[in-house]
């Protein structure tokens, strides 16, 4: 998810460099915005009840459920394209190809 493939961008050998890394900056940056947000606040609600070590297990095994998931759909998300997920590689093959 850290690639600059998070966001797609339609047209992007029209557009400036400085504008298609804008945009793959601000991809990557929602991207790791919604992803550690929600966890930091569950752990400081809960990090005194439960301790470090339950809640980091916990979040081994929602990693582990999600990109187990994403890996059984991928052939679906690259067939169809999942916006605001992830550029799939046919798309930016796609992509480069028009340059």
């Amino acid at each position: 998810m850290g690639s600059s493939s998070a966001v797609t961008c339609e047209g992007a050998c029209s557009l400036g460099v400085y504008t298609t890394i804008y945009r793959s900056a601000v991809g990557n940056a929602l991207v790791a915005i919604i992803g550690t947000v929600p966890g930091y606040w569950f752990t400081v609600a809960f990090v005194d009840k439960w301790g470090r070590v339950p809640i980091q297990y916990m979040g081994f095994a929602m990693m582990t459920t999600l990109l187990v998931i994403l890996a059984a759909a991928y052939p679906q998300v690259r067939e169809r394209g999942a916006p605001c997920l992830l550029l799939v590689e046919r798309e930016r093959d796609e992509a480069s190809q028009q340059c």
